[in-house]
C-alpha cells in the first residue's frame, strides 16, 4: 500500500498552498518541540502517564491556523481513503482514546517500549480521531512513549517519526496489518514493532556516525546489523529492567561525545553495550580495511 489519507468534511483555514505547507513545517518543529519538553518534565518528576488532554495538546500544535478544530476531537465521522479499516464514530472517539491511554498505563511495567509506542502508533490511527492530523500526531505519541519508556531522550536527529514521513509505504502496510488483525480479535502490532525497531537502528547508526566520524550506517555489513538486532532487544525489556530514570541529554559536537558515553549512563540498554561496541567496532575496522 503506498497511501492512506484522511476525508474530512472540514474545510481548511488556509488555502494557499504554499503558506500551508510552511505554516505544517512550523507546526510540526512546535510539536517536536513541545513532545519533549513534556518528555523532559515527565523525566524529572518520575510521572509516566499518558493523558488524553496532552494528545490533544500536541494535535493542537500541529494544526494550528491550518483547522478550526485543532486540539479538539472529530465532530462527524472520516474516511481513510487507501485502507479498508473504517474508523469509529465520532461520538466513540473519546471513549476509544481514554481506553488507549488506559492500555498504556496499565501495561507500562508488564509490556516493551517497542510495543507500547507500536501499540499507541496503530490505535490512534485505527480512532482517527481528528478531521486531520492523526498520522503525525500518532507519530509523535508514539515516539513520546519509547522515550518515556526507555528512561530518556533517544539521541539523533534522524529520528522515528522523520524517517516514517519519509518512507511511508511499509508504514501503511503495518498499519493494515494490524488493523486486520483486530478485525478478529487480535492486537498484534508486530509488524509496526519491526518497523519501529529497524528505524530506532537507523537513528542510534546516524547519531554514531555523526559523534564518531566514522563512516558507518548503511555500510554495515550483516553480521554487524545482526549484533545490533540483540541490541535493540534490551529496548524490549519491561520498564522494570531499568534501575531508574535517567536524564535526557544533549550531545555537544564539540566535545564530540561518543555514543560509548551516552550507553555508560543509560542501563535500560546496557545488556546489549557489548555487543553493540563490538558490531561497530568491526564494522569501522572493516570499512576501513576495504
Amino acid at each position: 500500500m503506498s497511501s492512506r489519507h484522511s476525508e474530512a468534511d472540514e474545510p481548511s483555514l488556509v488555502t494557499d498552498p504554499r503558506l500551508i505547507g510552511q505554516i505544517e513545517s512550523e507546526n510540526a518543529l512546535a510539536q517536536y518541540d513541545e513532545a519533549m519538553s513534556l518528555l523532559e518534565r515527565k523525566l524529572a518528576t518520575g510521572e509516566r502517564r499518558i493523558r488524553q488532554y496532552e494528545i490533544l495538546s500536541l494535535h493542537r500544535t500541529l494544526m494550528d491556523r491550518i483547522s478550526a478544530s485543532a486540539g479538539n476531537f472529530r465532530p462527524a465521522g472520516v474516511k481513510i481513503r487507501g485502507s479498508a479499516h473504517e474508523p469509529p464514530r465520532a461520538d466513540e472517539v473519546p471513549r476509544h482514546v481514554e481506553e488507549l491511554c488506559d492500555y498504556v498505563n496499565e501495561n507500562w511495567e508488564r509490556r516493551t517500549s517497542l510495543h507500547l509506542a507500536s501499540y499507541a502508533l496503530w490505535r490512534i490511527n485505527w480512532i482517527h480521531p481528528f478531521a486531520d492530523g492523526n498520522g503525525r500526531t500518532a507519530r509523535i505519541v508514539s515516539y513520546l512513549i519509547l522515550c518515556l519508556h526507555s528512561g530518556t531522550r533517544l539521541p539523533g536527529t534522524l529520528t522515528i517519526p522523520e524517517q516514517i514521513s519519509r518512507n511511508k509505504a511499509p508504514y501503511y502496510a503495518a498499519l493494515e496489518h494490524a488493523d486486520a488483525r483486530s478485525v478478529a480479535g487480535d492486537v498484534d502490532v508486530s509488524h509496526l514493532e519491526d518497523l519501529v525497531s529497524k528505524c530506532l537502528a537507523t537513528q542510534l547508526l546516524d547519531f554514531y556516525q555523526k559523534v564518531s566520524g566514522q563512516p558507518v550506517g548503511a555500510n554495515l555489513d550483516a553480521q554487524t546489523r545482526h549484533e545490533l538486532d540483540r541490541v535493540l532487544a534490551t529496548v524490549e525489556k519491561p520498564a522494570s529492567f531499568a534501575a531508574g530514570p535517567a536524564e535526557p541529554i544533549v550531545v555537544d559536537e564539540a566535545s564530540r561525545r561518543g555514543i560509548i558515553g551516552w550507553f555508560e549512563k543509560h542501563p535500560a540498554i546496557t545488556a546489549g553495550l557489548a555487543a553493540l561496541l563490538a558490531a561497530l567496532i568491526l564494522g569501522t575496522f572493516t570499512l576501513l580495511a576495504g
